[in-house]
This record gives C-alpha cells, structure tokens and sequence, in this order.
C-alpha cells in the first residue's frame, strides 16, 4: 500500500496532485492535524480532499486534540 503523509505544504501537496494526473501511485493520503493550523490550511485540505477524491485516493485526516 503506497500512502502519502501530508503535511499541506508545497512538496506534499505536488505529490498528490501528481497522484491526481496519474504520474504517480497512490493508495490513500493521510493528514496529521495537530489542531493549530492556520485556517487557509484547512481550506487548502478541504480542496486537496475534493480533488483527490476526484480521482478516486481518499484522505484521512487524524486527530486527537489541540496539540
């Protein structure tokens, strides 16, 4: 199982979006959420979700708590 740890930056989001074009494989993407992410992080999850799903790679998004 290839899965992608998502940190919403520039290089993990290109790999998803890469997944998305077909030019690279992936099972599922995964988003650690610590609770203390600016709020254009969360859009930009809510959009990359809407876009993987798309194509059929579901995210994850875990948690536990306002770290």
């Amino acid at each position: 199982m290839k899965v992608l740890s998502l940190g919403g930056g520039v290089q993990s989001t290109t790999l998803a979006l890469m997944a998305v074009e077909g030019e690279l494989a992936l099972d599922a993407v995964i988003f650690a959420d610590t609770g203390a992410e600016p709020e254009y992080v969360y859009r930009h999850i809510r959009w990359l979700r809407e876009t993987l799903q798309s194509a059929g790679i579901p995210l994850h998004v875990v948690e536990n708590g306002h770290i």
